[in-house]
């Protein structure tokens, strides 16, 4: 497994999705704590093909910094480099600029081979196509459909939870 693959992770707008694809009600800044654990089954299976040097998960969270160390550590323990910023007046601030500077920064000193992006909406279309300028291989895994267009690798999340788990059931129950 020659190819180093870092994944990075818009945490936030991943569980707002996730969300709305189980019809399961949860804040994206107080996810359930195997919300994660989908994102860590679908690294796995990347593993599988590929040398996964490092994993990303931005995301926002609304509470004190206790929290925060928990969020952190919880995360941790599933191999994610957490990367999180403190809810302003109820807004997310941050977040996107954040995954785009590491990827950039990363792709730009040919850190990895193959980019893997797991996102729940199209805001990284632009990045993905500047990543593609310094020749690095790119994945995406999305509810969005707009990454369709720039390349053919584009798995949507939606069957992702059907190949992994089956059913959407399943998935509602581990994600309750």
């Amino acid at each position: 497994m020659p190819e180093r693959v870092m994944v990075f992770v818009d945490g936030s707008n991943f569980l707002i999705e996730l969300s709305k694809e189980l019809n399961i009600q949860f804040r994206a800044d107080r996810p359930p704590p195997s919300a994660s654990r989908y994102v860590q089954q679908m690294i796995k299976r990347i593993g599988i093909r590929y040398n996964i040097i490092r994993s990303f998960w931005f995301a926002s969270y609304q509470g004190s910094d206790e929290y925060r160390d928990k969020i952190r550590s919880y995360l941790r323990e599933y191999e994610f480099e957490p990367v999180l910023f403190k809810k302003k007046d109820g807004k997310e601030k941050g977040v996107d600029i954040a995954l785009t500077k590491e990827m950039l920064v990363n792709a730009f000193n040919q850190n990895f081979d193959i980019g893997y992006l797991i996102a729940g909406d199209g805001d990284y279309v632009g990045l993905v196509n500047e990543v593609k300028r310094t020749a690095q291989l790119f994945e995406v895994s999305s509810f969005s459909m707009d990454y369709q267009m720039i390349y053919a690798l584009h798995l949507t999340l939606s069957s992702i939870l059907m190949t992994i788990f089956g059913v959407h059931s399943i998935v509602r129950g581990i994600c309750k």
